[in-house]
């Protein structure tokens, strides 16, 4: 997306540019001052009240901005508190929409066939993100419906495994490595305890009907997860290569054989609906 200067104050879809320095009580924190920093209003990649405050933001204009931290907030010390940001907005962008012309076709990889090949190419993969949106909408109705109709005892020791596990992927995706930085457990606990019920309900399903991990459903899997890499077939010749990274895929592709079943075997409601909505399904 290309962004131009806008001669009016900043909305939704803009790009501002910004100095800022946040502080607590009047006094500033660790991690809370950035200059030149870019912010797309509504990406949701900044707290969704500092975005929400540069709304009507213009050039060159200074503002104030209170932030509420989350609970859960990844920095413990600042989760649950209110902040006031110093904001200086030095520019505000507007997108524009590019050409399409050869040019535009080539930055999305397409040197032969020109605009075509393109829609060709676009509707492939609206297509297969139709699918996967499909796939995915089933299953979370699958799973919603198994964990209510079969309360389960969760093993204390499995509970208190996977709450682990939730923290220390919560910590990844944060970029913390000290362990004094993972978040609280109890927002994890019922997540947690959902995810192993889960587990047990459908691997007492594969058990039951015995349920083998089936080739094609693993390749379609792997498929799937390094499509979106610029050299795909290199990104699965290393998951094939990698034994751990290929059992975590058949895990997936047996779970999705006993999703499979429980469907086949279920009073399936069909409900109409558009391409828009399956693809906002899990926003």
């Amino acid at each position: 997306m290309k962004y131009v200067a806008a001669a009016r104050p900043a909305a939704g879809g803009d790009k501002v540019t910004i100095d800022f320095e946040g502080a607590i009580d009047g006094v500033p924190f660790a991690g809370g001052k950035g200059e030149n920093i870019a912010i797309v209003l509504g990406e949701g990649r900044m707290l969704p009240d500092l975005e929400q405050g540069l709304v009507g933001a213009a050039s060159g204009e200074k503002r104030n901005v209170t932030v509420n931290f989350p609970a859960d907030y990844r920095a413990t010390e600042l989760a649950g508190k209110s902040a006031i940001f110093a904001t200086e907005i030095k520019t505000v962008e507007e997108p524009v929409l590019p050409e399409v012309d050869e040019e535009f076709c080539k930055s999305f990889g397409v040197t032969e066939g020109g605009l075509a090949k393109l829609r060709e190419d676009v509707a492939a993969n609206m297509r297969r993100e139709l699918e996967q949106a499909i796939r995915n909408r089933n299953k979370a109705a699958v799973m919603e419906k198994l964990y209510a109709a079969n309360p389960t005892d969760v093993p204390n020791v499995l509970l208190e495994g996977q709450i682990r596990d939730m923290q220390v992927e919560a910590m990844r995706r944060a970029g913390a490595k000290d362990a004094s930085q993972a978040p609280p457990r109890d927002p994890f606990v019922e997540p947690a305890r959902r995810r192993v019920a889960l587990g047990l309900l459908l691997n007492d399903v594969i058990r039951r009907e015995n349920l083998v991990v089936d080739r094609a459903r693993v390749n379609e899997r792997l498929d799937e997860m390094v499509a979106a890499y610029g050299d795909a077939g290199a990104m699965k010749r290393a998951y094939m290569q990698n034994a751990e990274a290929m059992r975590q895929v058949e895990s997936l592709a047996l779970e999705d054989q006993a999703v499979d079943w429980i469907l086949e075997h279920a009073k399936v409601h069909e409900v109409k609906s558009n391409f828009k909505e399956l693809m906002n399904f899990e926003a």
